[in-house]
């Protein structure tokens, strides 16, 4: 039976009778997963495949970028300060994954290369120099106020003055112009620029390690900083680097570019992440330092994708226990399990890789070996066992009209009764009204332990040094030892 109702979002959907007048809501995702991807399958000299990418304002002086083999080849060239920036012609929100393959020729100074997703404020927006220190941008349907001073955007895509690309806290707001503090412009002048990057998520190739790279997130103009992160190297045949976020929490992962190889987090943030609502669009940035590299590096992108998906959470609650016969599996996939309380029964493991330590509980328990004396009219010295060993059990019976003793001996050879000292004596009652005496320890699960062997006498004295023999079939000891 369904029923058709209006849910909590003003939405009609069905309603599903679970009986005794229970219903249940159907939930879905409100949109299904988009996937943009270009893998730069057309030659394109000079240019970028515009279904995808578009330059924003104009290529930097030296800088080359053409599509070839497959490929997306970026030439840094060696001009201080020279910029590019490709953005997608679409964007994503809310959760995504973007994925990227990247090769870099070498990595060394005054070379920048930013993967990087972004909002976009506006491109093309004039500009005036105050001083070296001062720059006013007048934005179109300015949505800053006063009271986002001191948040800070990425001033790109400079043209006319000698500007240098980079990110600016907003230092005051007047209208449609918005000043920003940056350092080492020109004294004066005016040209265009893009802003973007008050919300974004980065990864950030600079410096000389091949194997290093930064990561950040942003959120309405506040990061926390980049955090150097340990990557699979950029040196041929590359690394596929990842960027994701769900439910307010960003990680970058990656990859080396190559048959089983493992995805591995490098590093996240739960802090300063962008709001779901956010457009976000990608952007492959290219920034030479303002001191010129000393020659020019490759940058070839094999690959570059985006998807979004809408994040559905789920609670399971009221789980009933379930029979070990139909339990639900737990499987672990390219990640890694970091701690196990209990394991009762495993039945079959196929592949266990990367195992680093591996901790012992403790030591199995032995079954216990049994051991039985009906004495014999001496005071029947005998060897238990050689070697470390532990009483987990003891019960003696006496059907003499005297006590008799059971002595236990920490000896690796059979004791020699009267001589050697025990470490144990036991006393086993005499027999009352035709009712034998009994004795009986039980030392626990762990026993009694005797490092050099177990040997044992029984005599009709207590002293160590007795040898007063007791008569046969007397005495009765039923032991258990483990070894």
């Amino acid at each position: 039976m369904t029923d058709l109702f209006k849910s909590r979002d003003g939405v009609q959907r069905q309603n599903f009778n679970l009986g005794n007048d229970a219903y249940g809501e159907v939930v879905t995702p409100r949109s299904q997963q988009s996937l943009i991807r270009s893998s730069f399958a057309k030659a394109i000299t000079g240019g970028v495949d515009s279904d995808f990418l578009q330059i924003i304002g104009s290529v930097g002086a030296g800088i080359g970028v053409n599509q070839t083999g497959g490929n997306l080849v970026v030439t840094s060239g060696t001009t201080a300060n020279s910029e590019l920036i490709l953005r997608s012609v679409k964007s994503v929100s809310g959760a995504f994954v973007a994925r990227w393959q990247a090769i870099l020729s070498q990595r060394i100074a005054n070379n920048n290369f930013y993967f990087e997703l972004v909002d976009v404020i506006g491109d093309g927006l004039a500009y005036t120099i105050n001083s070296a220190t001062s720059v006013t941008v007048t934005i179109p349907n300015n949505k800053f106020t006063s009271e986002n001073v001191g948040q800070s955007v990425t001033i790109g895509a400079i043209t006319g003055a000698a500007g240098l690309p980079g990110r600016y806290a907003i230092a005051s707001v007047s209208g449609l112009d918005v000043t920003f503090t940056v350092a080492s412009w020109p004294a004066s002048g005016s040209g265009t620029c893009s802003l973007f990057g008050w919300n974004f998520h980065r990864t950030t190739y600079t410096g000389t390690t091949a194997t290093n790279a930064g990561y950040d997130t942003g959120r309405n103009g506040y990061g926390s900083g980049d955090t150097t992160a340990t990557i699979s190297t950029t040196a041929s045949p590359g690394h596929m680097g990842i960027m994701t976020s769900e439910d307010g929490m960003a990680a970058f992962l990656d990859q080396l570019v190559a048959s089983a190889s493992k995805t591995v987090q490098r590093a996240s943030r739960v802090i300063n992440v962008a709001r779901d609502d956010v457009d976000l669009f990608l952007q492959i940035r290219v920034v030479n330092g303002t001191v010129a590299p000393a020659s020019t590096t490759t940058l070839t992108v094999g690959m570059v994708s985006m998807s979004n998906y809408e994040s559905v959470n789920v609670a399971i609650n009221s789980v009933r226990p379930q029979i070990r016969n139909s339990s639900t599996p737990v499987v672990v996939e390219d990640g890694t399990l970091t701690s196990v309380a209990t394991v009762t029964t495993v039945s079959t493991v196929t592949t266990v890789t990367g195992i680093t330590t591996v901790t012992t509980a403790g030591t199995p328990a032995v079954p216990a070996t049994p051991y039985f004396v009906n004495s014999a009219a001496t005071t029947n010295g005998a060897l238990v066992l050689t070697g470390t060993s532990g009483l987990q059990a003891l019960y003696a019976t006496n059907t003499g009209a005297a006590a008799a003793f059971v002595k236990l001996y920490n000896k690796a050879t059979a004791p020699t009764v009267g001589t050697d000292v025990p470490e144990m004596i036991i006393p086993v009652p005499a027999a009352v009204g035709g009712v034998p005496g009994v004795a009986q320890i039980i030392p626990g699960f762990n026993g009694y332990r005797f490092a050099l062997g177990l040997g044992i006498a029984i005599t009709g004295g207590a002293a160590d040094s007795d040898t007063t023999a007791v008569a046969a079939g007397q005495v009765k000891v039923k032991l258990s030892r483990t070894v």
